[in-house]
């Protein structure tokens, strides 16, 4: 949510140069938080395989602050203890 991970924007952003700008995970779109984290093919693979081993279906989010948000309503406080179970 704070957008510290070291993908390649936040990098970029501060001062560090590499040469890779491509999605780690795919190696198509730019690397961002994100994409990384949301918007990735192979990334909506693993929340799908987690959704179906917690048994929830959840909103999967394009950024992280609604991602994590959604689990702060009082109707998931059953999902969020199995989850973290």
């Amino acid at each position: 949510m704070l957008n510290k991970v070291g993908t390649h924007d936040n990098l970029h952003h501060r001062g560090v140069v590499i040469g890779r700008q491509t999605c780690v995970m795919c190696g198509i779109n730019d690397e961002c938080v994100n994409h990384l984290l949301f918007s990735c093919g192979d990334t909506n693979y693993i929340w799908n395989l987690c959704d179906n081993w917690f048994r929830v279906v959840l909103v999967h989010h394009n950024c992280a602050q609604s991602h994590f948000l959604q689990f702060e309503h009082p109707c998931l406080k059953k999902v969020r203890i199995r989850v973290w179970k």
